[in-house]
């Protein structure tokens, strides 16, 4: 990235500053965006006590591909 940002400014100090901003920037934005993603509740269950939920009492994720059954395999 610093090589890339000094051939387009010409100056190798600009160019290194430029990447730490940069490299700080995404970081910064890939936490956030995780801790919001983290808070996005669909496609949970509702947490039903059984013996499939979490030790924690959270929500399994619903399975997008359970197993066939006679009835849907058409």
């Amino acid at each position: 990235m610093t090589a890339m940002n000094y051939l387009y400014l010409g100056d190798l100090s600009q160019g290194m500053g430029l990447s730490l901003l940069l490299t700080v920037q995404g970081l910064l934005a890939y936490v956030v965006h995780e801790r919001l993603w983290a808070k996005v509740r669909w496609g949970l269950q509702s947490p039903i006590p059984s013996a499939e939920s979490h030790p924690d009492g959270a929500p399994l994720p619903i399975n997008p591909h359970p197993d066939p059954t006679p009835e849907s395999c058409g």
